[in-house]
């Protein structure tokens, strides 16, 4: 298998409620900004989900 690279880049719109939640997670995880945050949630996914992340981005 190749070692691929993909750029993904998508809006995510939040009600206050989600967002002020986010934050806080974001906080208590020591990030200050939501990407690496959201990569780092992502990969902690375990090892029987990853297949399934790989479809979900495929579509993305």
């Amino acid at each position: 298998m190749e070692n691929l690279v993909r750029e993904i880049r998508k809006e995510v719109n939040f009600s206050v409620k989600e967002y002020q939640e986010i934050q806080n997670l974001m906080i208590q995880d020591g990030y200050e900004q939501f990407s690496p945050f959201a990569r780092g949630k992502l990969l902690e996914i375990d090892h029987q989900s990853s297949q399934y992340l790989e479809e979900w981005i495929k579509y993305l």
